[in-house]
């Protein structure tokens, strides 16, 4: 996908630029559900939604948790006690200090790719990706302003 009419262009056709450049993993991702919907028998590869239930010692733990009023968003870098916990063992493990200012926790990986590339990737750059590739991995290098050439192979 070419960057530059992203940046000639405003926010505004910026944003409407990338919805017209959507990446074709994310076709053939609904062309799969609508494929399993009208009944064949399909294993997605893709996103890596789910299939089987959450196990209900999870919810139990969830539900006792909303019910004691934990039920708002959390610290953008992590919750305190989380932190404090990772700061200890990566002390611990690596033998040397490390604070909590030294790192943050995110909610999965598409969220520390985003925010990697994100600090990273500067308009027009190529960012190169080794096949096989996470569906969603050309359009986040797009948001990013990168460019994503194609997929090494080995």
């Amino acid at each position: 996908m070419d960057a530059a009419p992203y940046a000639r262009a405003g926010n505004k056709q910026r944003l409407a630029g990338m919805l017209d450049a959507a990446h074709p993993a994310a076709a053939a991702g609904v062309a799969g559900k609508r494929r399993a919907t009208a009944g064949e028998d399909l294993i997605f590869l893709s996103i890596g939604e789910p299939d089987a239930p959450t196990p209900t010692s999870i919810m139990d733990v969830v539900n006792t948790q909303m019910r004691a009023g934990r039920y708002k968003y959390a610290a953008s870098r992590g919750e305190c006690d989380l932190l404090d916990g990772l700061s200890a063992q990566y002390s611990k493990s690596t033998g040397r200090p490390i604070s909590t200012q030294q790192f943050i926790f995110l909610p999965g990986t598409q969220t520390a790719l985003f925010v990697a590339l994100q600090a990273t990737v500067e308009l027009g750059d190529e960012v190169l990706m080794a096949d096989p590739y996470y569906a969603t991995y050309e359009g986040v290098i797009a948001a990013a302003g990168g460019i994503a050439p194609g997929a090494l192979t080995a």
